[in-house]
C-alpha cells in the first residue's frame, strides 16, 4: 500500500513542475504531503480510524486524483522530456565526474544503511517508535497512560510520518527514510538559497560546495539513518527561510507564497519548536521586508498563518494544555533565568561540542579554556541554572547519532566570516550576507539564551549548521576567494620534486600500520584507549564491532596506499590531484568517511544478520531478556500485557519482535503519566525494566536488564532455548 503514497508524491512532483524546477517541485511535494498526512491522521484519530485500512484508502484515493490531474495536464510526459535532458547535460559535464560519483555514494550509502537497519538508537528504542505503536493500538492521537512522559507532549511531525508508513507497509522498514529524504530536501533548499544569494560569477561555484558540505556534515550523515527529529526539523527551517526570501526576490506577494510559508511555519514548529529559534531573526527580517514592500496585502497573510497554524498544531496544544497546563507540556530544558552571562556560558559550552577530537589532552585543554572563560565572565562552568539536568560540563570526541560534532563546518564558518569582513568591499550582495550572518548569530545566542546546555547539544545545532552552509559556500566561492585552500598545491608540488623520498616513507608507514592492525594484541590495546577517550562502555557486542571495523581499516589502508603509490609511480604529474577542486572534496570526503563507515548502530559487518537482532546491535546485552520475553508471550499465546518501563526505558523491542500484534494488548497499567484507572491486575503478565507500582506481584523471571512478573495467569511456559 505504501507504493500509493509514492505515487501521490510523484504525482505532486508533476503537478508543481515547471521548467528548470525541479529541485523547488520535489520540495513542495514533500511539504504538502507532509500537510496532507498531518491534517488525516488528526481527522481519523477523532473517528478513531487511524488503522490500515482507512489510511490506506485515503491514499488510494488522494493517489488516483493527483495521478489524473498530472496525466489531465500532460505533467508526467514533460517531467520525463526535461528529467532526460539534464541528464544529458550531466553526461557531457565530464570536468564534474569525480564530484557527481562521490556525492551520489555517499547518498546511495546512507539510503541502504536507512533501509536496511532497523531503528535502533536510544531515543527510537524508548519514545519515537514506541508511541506510533501505542497510537495504532488505541486507533487514535490522544494521550495514553505511560511512564515516559516524552511519548506524549513532545512535537510529533516525525512520528506522524512513521506513522504513516507503518500503517501502509505494515513494518517499520521505510522508519528511517523519513529523515533520509529530510536531508535530500535540505539539499535541494541550500542549492536554492546559495543560488538565491550569490553573484551570477560565483553561483555555480557556490551551489557545488553546499553540496558537498551538505553531504559530509557529521551529524548530518548519523541523523540521515535515524527516526529522530533533527533533520526533518533542519529542512523546514530552511523551507521557512527560503519560501519567506522567494516573495522578496520575485518583487510579489502571491497568495500561493502565503500559504506555502504559512505551512512551513507551522510545520516547522509541529516537528521540532526549538529550531524556530535559529530561524526566528531571518523571520523578523522578512516581515519587516514584507510590510515595507507589501503592506495590506499581508492583511490576508496573518489569518491564513494563524489558520494553518491551528489546523497543524491546535490538538497537540490542546492535549498538552488539558493535561499539563502548558501548551509546550511538560518542558524541563529550559533557561531558568535569562541574562547574557548564562547564554554567553551556554553558547560557550554549546560551541566547545564541535571542537573535541579523538585527543584526551585535546579536549581537556579546551575545557580548561571553557573554565577559565567562566571565571572571567563570573559564571560557575556547573551552574544547575545552565546545565540540564544539572549535567557536568565536559567535551568529548564519539562517534554516534547524539554527541558528534561538527569542527570542519565550524571552522569554515569562522573563515568565511574573517574572509566577509576582511574583503568586504569585493562582494556586491555584501548587505545581504552581512542580514544572513547577524540572523545567523542571533538565532544561535537565542537558543542559547533560552535553552540549557546538554550533552546532546551537537545534534540540537544542526538546523544552525545548514542554515550557515550557504553563508560558508558564497563567501568562500566568490572569485578569486575560492582559491583561500591554494597551499595544498603546494603540497602536491613538494611531493612531486621530492617523489621518491616520499615514495619509500609512505610505503613504508602504510605497511607498518597494515602489519600492526593484523595483530589482535594491538587491535585490543588500541580499542582499549578509545574506551578511555569516548567514555564509551566496551562490552562484547561493542568490542567485536570495534575490532572487526579497525580488520577492515587495516586493508583499507593498504588498498589506497597502493593506488596512490601507483598513481605516483606511473604519472610524472598527477594532475587529478593538481585540480584544487578535486583535492577539496578528496580531503572533506575522508574526514567524514568514520561517521559513515564506523557508525556503531549501523556497522557495516552486520548488514548480514537479521532485522530482529540489529535492535540491539548497540546493546547486545539485552537481546536476550527481549527475546525470551517475546518467547514466553507467544508460547502462552498472551493477549493482554502489562507493560512496566521507566522515563526512559527500551519498550519499543518488545513491539517490534511481537508478532500478530493486532491480536495483542500492551499497555502500561496504574503509570505515572496519564493514569486512566486500569490496573495491573487486568495483565496476563508484565514486562519491563521496574517493579509495578504493586508489590503483590510475583517475579517470573529476571534477565538482567527486563524482567517478567505475573498477572492473572498461573505461571507461564519456559521459553525454548537460549536466544
Amino acid at each position: 500500500m505504501i507504493i500509493f503514497n509514492l505515487f501521490s508524491i510523484l504525482s505532486l512532483f508533476a503537478l508543481f513542475y515547471r521548467q528548470a524546477e525541479m529541485r523547488i517541485a520535489f520540495v513542495k511535494a514533500m511539504i504538502i504531503n507532509a500537510f496532507f498526512s498531518v491534517v488525516m491522521l488528526e481527522t481519523f484519530s477523532f473517528f478513531n480510524m487511524v488503522k490500515r485500512l482507512p489510511i490506506s484508502i485515503f491514499w488510494v484515493m488522494i493517489c488516483i486524483v493527483l495521478v489524473a490531474l498530472a496525466f489531465k495536464k500532460g505533467k508526467f510526459k514533460s517531467v520525463f522530456v526535461d528529467f532526460s535532458e539534464q541528464i544529458h547535460q550531466l553526461k557531457l559535464d565530464k570536468s564534474n565526474y569525480f564530484f557527481y560519483l562521490i556525492v551520489s555514494l555517499f547518498l546511495a550509502s546512507l539510503f541502504l544503511i536507512a533501509l536496511l537497519f532497523p531503528p535502533n538508537n536510544w531515543d527510537s528504542m524508548t519514545y519515537h517508535l514506541s508511541r506510533v505503536m501505542h497510537w495504532i493500538q488505541n486507533g487514535n492521537l490522544n494521550f495514553y497512560q505511560t511512564n515516559n512522559i516524552r511519548q506524549l507532549f513532545t512535537p510529533c511531525l516525525s512520528e506522524y510520518l512513521i506513522l504513516n508508513t507503518y500503517l501502509l507497509s505494515g513494518c517499520d522498514c521505510f522508519a528511517n527514510l523519513i529523515q533520509y529524504f529530510s536531508m535530500i530536501s535540505s539539499l535541494l533548499l541550500v542549492t536554492l538559497i546559495s543560488e538565491r544569494l550569490a553573484n551570477k560569477t560565483s553561483k555555480r561555484k557556490s551551489v557545488f560546495v553546499s553540496i558537498l558540505l551538505l553531504v559530509i556534515i557529521p551529524m548530518g550523515i548519523l541523523q540521515a539513518t535515524t527516526t529522530q527529529t533533527d533533520y526533518l526539523a533542519s529542512f523546514f527551517s530552511l523551507a521557512i527561510v527560503y519560501f519567506g526570501y522567494v516573495p522578496i526576490i520575485e518583487k510579489q506577494l502571491k497568495l500561493k507564497h502565503i500559504i506555502l510559508f504559512s505551512i512551513c511555519l507551522s510545520l516547522g514548529w509541529f516537528a521540532k519548536p526549538t529550531s524556530y529559534l535559529f530561524v526566528f531573526p531571518f523571520c523578523v527580517g522578512i516581515a519587516v521586508v514584507w510590510i515595507i514592500k507589501y503592506k495590506f496585502q499581508l492583511i490576508k497573510a496573518i489569518p491564513l498563518v494563524i489558520l494553518f497554524f491551528i489546523v497543524i498544531n491546535g490538538q497537540l496544544i490542546y492535549r498538552n494544555y488539558s493535561s499539563f497546563d502548558n501548551v509546550f507540556g511538560n518542558v524541563t530544558n529550559k533557561q531558568e533565568i535569562l541574562n547574557f552571562g548564562n547564554m554567553i556560558s551556554t553558547a560557550a559550552k554549546n560551541i566547545s561540542m564541535h571542537l573535541a577530537l579523538p585527543f584526551p589532552l585535546w579536549n581537556k585543554m579546551v575545557e580548561n579554556g571553557i573554565t577559565i572563560m567562566h571565571q572571567i565572565i563570573n559564571v560557575p562552568v556547573d551552574n544547575a541554572n545552565v546545565n540540564y539536568l544539572n549535567t557536568k560540563y565536559g567535551i568529548w570526541y564519539r562517534i554516534d547519532e547524539d554527541a558528534a560534532g561538527n569542527l570542519i563546518h565550524l571552522l569554515l564558518f569562522i573563515a568565511g566570516v574573517v574572509v566577509l569582513f576582511k574583503l568586504l568591499k569585493k562582494f556586491a550582495n555584501k548587505i545581504l550576507l552581512i542580514f544572513y550572518l547577524v540572523a545567523l548569530v542571533t538565532g544561535y545566542l537565542l537558543f542559547s539564551l533560552v535553552f540549557k546546555w546538554q550533552p546532546w547539544q551537537s545534534r540540537l545545532d544542526l538546523p544552525f549548521f545548514l542554515l550557515a552552509i550557504p553563508f560558508i559556500s558564497i563567501v568562500l566561492s566568490d572569485g578569486k576567494y575560492y582559491r583561500i585552500l591554494f597551499f595544498i598545491e603546494k603540497i602536491m608540488s613538494f611531493l612531486m620534486k621530492y617523489k621518491r623520498l616520499f615514495l619509500i616513507s609512505f610505503t613504508t608507514i602504510s605497511f607498518i600500520t597494515f602489519l600492526l592492525l593484523q595483530q589482535p594484541s594491538v587491535r585490543n590495546i588500541i580499542i582499549v584507549r578509545i574506551g578511555e577517550i569516548t567514555g564509551i562502555e566496551i562490552h562484547q557486542g561493542y568490542f567485536f564491532s570495534l575490532d572487526s571495523k579497525l580488520l577492515f581499516l587495516s586493508y583499507s589502508i593498504l588498498f589506497i596506499s597502493s593506488l596512490f603509490i601507483l598513481g605516483l609511480v606511473f604519472s610524472k604529474k598527477l594532475l587529478f590531484l593538481s585540480n584544487l577542486r578535486n583535492i577539496l572534496i578528496i580531503v572533506l570526503s575522508v574526514s567524514a568517511l568514520p561517521y559513515l563507515i564506523f557508525n556503531p548502530l549501523k556497522p557495516i559487518e552486520k548488514l548480514g544478520v537479521s532485522r530482529n537482532e540489529k535492535y540491539f546491535v548497540g546493546r547486545v546485552d539485552l537481546k536476550t531478556g527481549y527475546f525470551n520475553a517475546v518467547q514466553v508471550i507467544q508460547t502462552n499465546q498472551y493477549k493482554k500485557i502489562g507493560l512496566s518501563f521507566g522515563g526512559d526505558s527500551w519498550e519499543y523491542p518488545l513491539w517490534a519482535l511481537i508478532k500478530n500484534k493486532d491480536e495483542k494488548q500492551m499497555e502500561y497499567f496504574g503509570a505515572n503519566y496519564y493514569n486512566s484507572g486500569f490496573e495491573y491486575s487486568d495483565a496476563e503478565v508484565i514486562v519491563g525494566d521496574i517493579p509495578p507500582n504493586n508489590d503483590s506481584f510475583d517475579i517470573l523471571y529476571d534477565w538482567g536488564y527486563l524482567k517478567m512478573w505475573s498477572g492473572k495467569m498461573e505461571r507461564p511456559a519456559l521459553p525454548v532455548g537460549d536466544h
